[in-house]
């Protein structure tokens, strides 16, 4: 089976995997493109979680190389200030 991958700018991402011995692809899922995200890295796994209880929603993601990120949104200028602080205090360490 050949696959030819194309760009996405917008619009949905569609999920597959191989049956029947690489013969057939299985729709999986579909997702809707709201941003794209360069990490630079083949990443794992990928969870939405809160990072405290009744915060908002937060992705964080493992890579091949054993990196740890999250993706999560700012909505106040002392949530930057927060996660900035706690970029320093990490490095410090």
């Amino acid at each position: 089976m050949i696959l030819n991958p194309r760009s996405v700018s917008g619009g949905f991402i569609y999920t597959y995997r191989l049956v029947s011995g690489g013969e057939k692809l299985e729709f999986v899922h579909k997702a809707e493109v709201i941003v794209n995200y360069h990490v630079g890295e083949t990443v794992l796994s990928l969870q939405k979680t809160t990072l405290i209880p009744g915060g908002s929603e937060s992705m964080v993601y493992t890579t091949l190389s054993g990196g740890i990120g999250i993706l999560v949104p700012f909505t106040s200028h002392e949530d930057h200030d927060f996660f900035q602080h706690l970029e320093m205090h990490m490095r410090s360490e």
